[in-house]
């Protein structure tokens, strides 16, 4: 739970999804587009959102046919050995889910 709510950011037409957060040691959201090569602004993020959602729920998110083949190795890789990656995937899966307008 988050004492302050200005202690953390909201991206940009994606409320509920923190960016950063002083109590848990996971990495910003935008820090998940950095590591996969994508534009990590949030104009950039909400443009990669809506363009590929939603995902069909019968598609594991590391499944998805968006993701190059290095991509998908970093997000099984980080999952599998990094639990601080677990928040920000979380969420990523969750908005690609979402049906966008």
């Amino acid at each position: 739970m988050i004492a302050n709510p200005c202690q953390a950011g909201v991206v940009d037409g994606l409320p509920g999804i923190l960016e950063d957060t002083m109590d848990a040691p996971n990495h910003p959201f935008s820090d998940l587009f950095k590591q996969l090569g994508l534009a990590d602004d949030a104009q950039s993020i909400d443009q990669f959102i809506t363009s590929h959602s939603p995902l069909k729920n019968d598609i594991k998110l590391v499944d998805a046919p968006f993701w190059s083949d290095a991509q998908r190795a970093f997000l099984k890789e980080s999952i599998i050995e990094d639990a601080d990656w677990a928040v920000p995937f979380d969420q990523l899966n969750e908005a690609l889910r979402r049906p966008r307008k």
